[in-house]
C-alpha cells in the first residue's frame, strides 16, 4: 500500500493481527494483540476447536477483531469474560493440543 503525503510516497506494509503461537508441551495461549474489550466469547472450557475457528471477538479501535485458534485443540482455560477490558499481551485463553 502506498501513502502519498505532501508530494512524497511512503510504502506501507499491512500485517494481520497475530494470534498466539504454539508453546512447549502442545499448549497455546491466546493473547490480546492490542488493548480492547472482549465483545464476544464464542467458546467454553472443554470445547474442541479447529484451526482458524473464531474463539472470541476483541473490540478495539472502533472495530471488531476476531481472534482465531492457531491450531486444533481443546479449550483448557479462559481468563476473560464478555465486557472485560484487556491490555495488550494479556492471556485470554489457553488451548491444549488435540493429541495432548
Amino acid at each position: 500500500m502506498w501513502l502519498f503525503h505532501r508530494g512524497e510516497r511512503h510504502d506501507l506494509r499491512l500485517a494481520p493481527l497475530e494470534v498466539a503461537r504454539h508453546q512447549a508441551g502442545h499448549q497455546a495461549g491466546l493473547r490480546a494483540p492490542m488493548p480492547g474489550i472482549i465483545g464476544q466469547l464464542r467458546v467454553a472450557v472443554g470445547d474442541t476447536v479447529v484451526a482458524g475457528q473464531t474463539l472470541l471477538v476483541l473490540e478495539a479501535m472502533k472495530m471488531e477483531h476476531p481472534l482465531r485458534a492457531p491450531a486444533a485443540g481443546r479449550v483448557a482455560d479462559i481468563f476473560c469474560r464478555e465486557g472485560d477490558q484487556v491490555s495488550e499481551g494479556d492471556e485470554l485463553l489457553r488451548l491444549e493440543g488435540a493429541d495432548g
